[in-house]
């Protein structure tokens, strides 16, 4: 059995697995949380026909699975564009003070996206 990696969005260790059902039910689960309170990550995998070792072995997969360079670079872009987005927005603002903008909130939810991604996007750089 592969050991669990730690979480892959906060870093924390994996909660022991949580088995549900046994070969007497109609379905089998087996479900990988992260261990640190306020993260809610998790896998589930779940199966009628498989057994429980097997339904395992798939979360284990899963849970220990990270990004991969194609990924990072998607999340790298897409950071890229939004932080751009949000130096254009602040140009247009400064150039028009007497308009108060309707999409203040907008600006500050991308900025909080772009700071999600950016960690993101460290820890997976950290991960591999």
């Amino acid at each position: 059995m592969d050991k669990l990696k730690p979480c892959p969005f906060c870093g924390s260790e994996a909660a022991e697995p949580l088995f549900i059902g046994n070969d007497h039910t109609k379905k089998r689960t087996v479900t990988i949380k992260c261990k640190a309170p306020g993260c809610t990550k998790g896998v589930t995998v779940g199966a009628m026909r498989f057994s429980h070792e097997w339904c395992h072995e798939e979360a284990v997969k899963k849970w220990n699975t990270r990004a991969t360079d194609t990924a990072l670079a998607a999340a790298e872009a897409r950071i890229a564009e939004l932080e751009n987005y949000v130096e254009k927005f602040a140009a247009q603002a400064k150039n028009f003070p007497a308009i108060h903008y309707p999409d203040d909130v907008s600006l500050v939810a991308i900025r909080i996206n772009v700071g999600d991604l950016r960690r993101a996007a460290a820890l997976l750089k950290e991960k591999e």
